[in-house]
């Protein structure tokens, strides 16, 4: 990835080892799948619907 230096310039990073000290861990919580596919339900069922009327 890249970061930026003191100078505006751009570096490339391939070993990020030294800049893990820097990083959150456990930023973000794990999503509870079961909830997650719940919201996409509906839009399996829309895209039925879309399809057999027709809509574009």
């Amino acid at each position: 990835f890249l970061i930026i230096k003191k100078n505006n310039s751009l570096c490339l990073i391939n070993d990020i080892q030294k800049y893990n000290k820097y990083s959150f861990k456990n930023a973000f919580m794990l999503l509870i799948l079961d909830e997650f596919s719940e919201e996409f339900a509906i839009c399996k069922i829309l895209l039925l619907l879309n399809f057999f009327s027709g809509y574009n």
